[in-house]
């Protein structure tokens, strides 16, 4: 985008960019001050965008931002810069012009592709994999030992503490602020709470993350009109409770979906194998003895618990093969 050329108010002369002619100009009106001068220039070359009702609608109730009004106005970003603070809006620190920005363009990803982060569109997954596996030899950073070593690194350097306790302090920090009523508000909305516990997955409470594989189960479910609920917890205590992929009340049944990796498949790992979460690690047979006492715990309730695992789930191709290998797991158990 070409910003138009500009011409001094006062004697008509055309100026090539900035220019200390105005302030120079035998034209100009002797009574006028620095910021007067500069703003009578601003105005005369671009008058909508120094008409303050305009302006105020556009930054302040628009909240648009600097590249936008630029693309409008076709004027440059330090005179717009300067223009709102001469007419006194509230100007937009540099953090708070960022989140503006990013909840735009989460505004934008929702309307045109239904997701609020790019990295969530499959082609970008994919590329994301694939160039992963290129550099790391892993498809997922998650999985890439140096990293965590890294961040942990620079969070010891930076805060003097680990990445947990930072975590754990910084939550600490934000639930103190918060007031009886949001408190209360948060507990009720939590996956935590006894009330999402009995919330079916067709009226759900928000707060909890999906996987493409738990999504490849629920769409069969749904499929099917087979009634389930997504994230079922088992309330072990007020403080410790456990989560299960998906629990079938009609079929007293629990399936639990694992991804290879992160559940350490027995088919791909040895005991000792060591798994990457996130900041920390864990050996595969941690992980086995922790499913193990889910397993244990369901079954003392009287349900059955079915597992389906990531390579097994790749193989199945429709809905139906999917819905076929769910009642072949069943007649095994």
């Amino acid at each position: 985008m070409s910003i138009k050329k500009r011409i001094c108010p006062f004697c008509k002369r055309e100026l090539n960019g900035p220019s200390s002619h105005i302030y120079k100009c035998k034209e100009k009106p002797l009574n006028l001050s620095k910021k007067e001068i500069k703003f009578h220039f601003y105005e005369y070359n671009f008058p909508d965008f120094c008409n303050k009702n305009n302006l105020y609608k556009d930054y302040v109730i628009d909240k648009k931002g600097f590249t936008e009004l630029r693309e409008k106005y076709k004027i440059d970003f330090k005179a717009i810069g300067w223009v709102i603070q001469y007419l006194e809006l509230d100007y937009r620190n540099h953090a708070e012009a960022v989140l503006l920005g990013i909840q735009k363009t989460k505004k934008n990803l929702k309307e045109k592709y239904n997701v609020e982060n790019i990295s969530q569109l499959e082609e970008i997954k994919e590329k994301k994999k694939k160039t992963f596996l290129k550099h790391y030899g892993v498809d997922n950073i998650r999985k890439w030992k140096p990293f965590y070593d890294y961040i942990k690194k620079i969070v010891e350097k930076k805060y003097g503490m680990t990445y947990s306790e930072l975590i754990s302090m910084k939550s600490k920090e934000v639930w103190a602020k918060k007031t009886d009523e949001q408190k209360n508000e948060w507990l009720n909305k939590s996956i935590r709470s006894d009330k999402a516990n009995e919330t079916k997955r067709n009226n759900p409470i928000k707060g909890y993350w999906s996987s493409l594989l738990e999504t490849k189960i629920e769409n069969v479910l749904k499929e099917n009109n087979i009634t389930y609920t997504h994230q079922f917890i088992i309330k072990i205590s007020n403080k410790k409770r456990r989560f299960y992929d998906f629990f079938l009340p009609e079929y007293n049944i629990l399936i639990e979906v694992n991804g290879d990796y992160w559940h350490a498949n027995p088919e791909n790992y040895k005991p000792n194998d060591v798994i990457h979460y996130c900041f920390e690690h864990t050996k595969a047979k941690e992980i086995w003895e922790k499913d193990k006492d889910k397993r244990i715990l369901a079954e003392k309730k009287g349900w059955k618990l079915i597992y389906i695992w990531e390579k097994e789930l790749n193989k199945l191709k429709t809905n139906k093969e999917i819905l076929e290998h769910i009642k072949n797991k069943l007649d095994e158990n």
